[in-house]
């Protein structure tokens, strides 16, 4: 699966002028604060609806439970995801499995999270790093 992404970017210029300085600190904030999570939701919004598209077209997905791979849609949830990148919001599809009733979320099954997990395993390894290069004297 390959997507591209692109960005438009709006500014006004101010009448009195600005410094070079000024201008990265605000764009360089405005990426760690809003662009890099934006963009991290919307490329796990384009990959469950791929993954919606080719389960509903009866293509082979990664995912199964009862191996017969017969899906309903059953809903779903907006839920918050914790990343390094910031906080991702976004509706988690839930399907419903025709043969044997089991519910699954697609998105959670296909990026091997667990069940209720609402933050990424990378900012665990990240708070563990640096707490492990903290001295305690």
């Amino acid at each position: 699966m390959q997507e591209k992404v692109t960005l438009d970017l709006s500014y006004c210029l101010a009448e009195n002028g600005f410094s070079l300085d000024e201008l990265i600190v605000k764009l360089s904030d405005l990426f760690k604060k809003k662009a890099f999570s934006e963009l991290l939701k919307l490329i796990l919004q384009n990959c469950q609806e791929v993954l919606l598209w080719r389960i509903f077209k009866g293509k082979p997905v990664a995912v199964s439970c009862c191996g017969k791979c017969e899906f309903t849609l059953n809903g779903g949830y907006n839920r918050s995801l914790k990343t390094s990148l910031g906080v991702v919001k976004m509706f988690w599809h839930r399907l419903k499995c025709k043969i044997c009733k089991e519910p699954f979320i697609l998105l959670k099954e296909f990026m091997q999270l667990d069940r209720y997990q609402s933050k990424s395993n990378e900012l665990e390894k990240i708070i563990v790093d640096a707490v492990s290069e903290t001295t305690y004297r």
